[in-house]
C-alpha cells in the first residue's frame, strides 16, 4: 500500500512539473544546465532557487491544472454557468415532451427545471426550461430546438425582460412552542397554510426564486417534511 502510495505522489509531481513546463513557468533541462551548476537537481530544489515571481506562476499553472471549484463551472474553468429561462411554444401532441427532452439528455445539456401547460390555443402548449451554461451552450440549445418539427417558437428570457413565478407545498415540522413564529413568516411572505396537523403544516408558497429561497432558508429552522416545487412559469413584458 505504502509503494502504491509513493508511485501515485512521484507521478502527480511529474505530471504537475510537465504542464507547468509546458506553460513556460518552469526552466527547462538545457536553460537549467546553462545556470548556475547547482549540484542539487531534485526538483524542490530548483523550484527553491527559482525567483518568487516565476514560483508564484507554477504554483497557479499547477493549481488551475488539478483544482477544481465546488460550484458548476465553464468548460474554461475561469467564468461560472449561468442560468437560462427559455420559452418554446410547441404543438401539443404526443410524444412531444418526450422527444425534446431526449434532445436535451442525447446533447448532454443540463436541464433545472421544466415546466408545460397548454395556451389559449388547445392546439399548442408553451414550455418553460431553465438551462444552465453559458452563451455557448444556450446558442446550441437554440439551435436543437429549432430543429424539430414540432417547435413553433423559441424565446430567449434576458433579465427584465420576463415576469416569472413559481409554486412551492411544503411540510413544516411544528409544536405548540414553534407554531405562532411558523405562522408569523408565513403571513410576511404572503404564504397560505393550507392544512394543519398536531406535527406539522403544510404551506404554499408563490413568489420568484429570490423569495422561494429565502423563505425555504427561514423554514429550514423548523425542519422541512416534505417539499414539491412546479418549476418556474415565466412571461416576457410587453407593452
Amino acid at each position: 500500500m505504502w509503494k502504491l502510495l509513493i508511485i501515485s505522489t512521484k507521478r502527480f509531481i511529474k505530471n504537475s512539473r510537465f504542464h507547468a513546463l509546458g506553460r513556460g513557468v518552469l526552466p527547462s533541462n538545457q536553460s537549467r544546465k546553462a545556470g548556475s551548476g547547482s549540484q542539487d537537481d531534485s526538483w524542490f530544489g530548483r523550484a527553491a532557487k527559482t525567483p518568487a515571481a516565476t514560483f508564484h506562476q507554477t504554483r497557479a499553472a499547477i493549481k488551475a491544472d488539478f483544482t477544481f471549484d465546488g460550484g458548476f463551472v465553464s468548460p474554461d474553468y475561469r467564468k461560472p454557468l449561468m442560468r437560462h429561462t427559455i420559452s418554446v411554444l410547441v404543438e401539443n401532441k404526443f410524444g412531444v415532451l418526450t422527444r425534446i427532452a431526449g434532445m436535451f439528455s442525447g446533447r448532454g445539456f443540463n436541464i433545472d427545471t421544466l415546466n408545460v401547460g397548454p395556451t389559449l390555443d388547445p392546439s399548442t402548449s408553451r414550455m418553460t426550461i431553465v438551462v444552465r451554461g453559458d452563451d455557448t451552450v444556450l446558442e446550441q440549445v437554440t439551435k436543437q430546438l429549432n430543429k424539430l418539427i414540432d417547435v413553433i417558437e423559441i424565446q430567449d428570457f434576458r433579465e427584465d425582460e420576463y415576469m416569472d413565478r413559481e409554486l412551492v407545498m411544503l411540510r413544516v415540522n411544528v409544536d405548540s412552542t414553534t407554531r405562532a413564529e411558523v405562522m408569523q413568516i408565513c403571513d410576511i411572505f404572503r404564504a397560505k397554510i393550507i392544512d394543519v396537523q398536531h406535527r406539522n403544516v403544510s404551506i404554499e408558497v408563490t413568489g420568484n426564486e429570490s423569495k422561494i429561497n429565502k423563505f425555504l432558508l427561514l423554514m429550514e429552522n423548523f425542519g422541512i417534511n416534505d417539499l414539491t416545487r412546479t418549476g418556474k412559469v415565466a412571461l416576457a413584458r410587453k407593452e
